[in-house]
């Protein structure tokens, strides 16, 4: 990971699966194969996923997206859904 991306991702720590900030802040995976979290409240990170999103909309015109590990982005994609569907008026 280079120092610029550094802010998009939170600081390496174990999971403990009984503590959902836990959950929700640290990395799969251990030292030997780690697999970073990103950090879904940083604005840059937060605005690349809806603009994802919304083009995915947009250029398939589809009506659902699975997003796997919603554990993890919970509270980011209540924000974001809130905020998307009050912009574009869904039903």
């Amino acid at each position: 990971m280079t120092c610029s991306f550094k802010s998009q991702y939170h600081p390496y720590c174990p999971i403990d699966w009984n503590n959902l900030t836990s959950i929700q802040n640290c990395w799969l995976g251990d030292t030997n194969v780690p697999l970073p979290d990103i950090n879904t409240q940083d604005p840059t990170v937060a605005s690349t996923y809806g603009s994802w999103i919304s083009n995915l909309v947009q250029e398939y015109g589809i009506d659902g997206l699975r997003i796997d590990g919603t554990s993890v982005l919970f509270v980011w994609l209540i924000r974001c859904n809130e905020n998307f569907m009050v912009s574009r008026k869904v039903r």
